[in-house]
């Protein structure tokens, strides 16, 4: 997909081919603060797990939260502790849980008895993304920036 027109975004390469465009209308959380989002969400959706909840909302809200969890534990930011994946590759996956949450009372058969959180935090999830500037501020810009041009270099040669 190409760029648009006087919106700011990110582009998410798949090795089929095809390619993401994440679109950020607004830039005003910086990857340090979506970090913390992303913990305090993440710890929030295996909250029921952690309570002794059961049930199909219970175990879904729970994967989730440790699905968002392990990525953001593994995320290029400042909240980051490995590092091995990139931001534009980690708000496509926060668009794809944002969108899994919205989705999975209908698809796991619970919409009858709790449905307005997951679709909430599935909205909110996908607002945070809108909403984040993808560039990692300091430092972690000037690494980030360093290892592509040594991929681009690797990849001219």
């Amino acid at each position: 997909m190409g760029k648009i027109s006087g919106v700011t975004g990110i582009t998410v390469p798949i090795n089929t081919g095809y390619s993401f465009y994440v679109v950020n209308a607004m830039n005003i959380i910086s990857t340090k603060v979506h970090g913390y989002l992303d913990y305090i969400v993440g710890i929030a959706l295996i909250l029921p797990w952690v309570l002794s909840y059961e049930g199909t909302p219970a175990l879904v809200s729970s994967l989730v939260g440790l699905i968002i969890l392990v990525y953001s534990f593994m995320t290029n930011y400042e909240a980051g502790a490995i590092k091995a994946i990139s931001m534009n590759t980690h708000l496509v996956m926060d668009c794809i849980t944002g969108a899994l949450l919205i989705a999975s009372p209908w698809l796991f058969k619970f919409s009858n008895t709790i449905s307005t959180p997951f679709v909430m935090v599935g909205v909110l999830e996908i607002l945070v993304v809108l909403l984040t500037r993808p560039k990692p501020s300091g430092r972690l810009n000037e690494v980030a920036a360093q290892k592509e041009r040594e991929r681009k270099g690797a990849v001219t040669r």
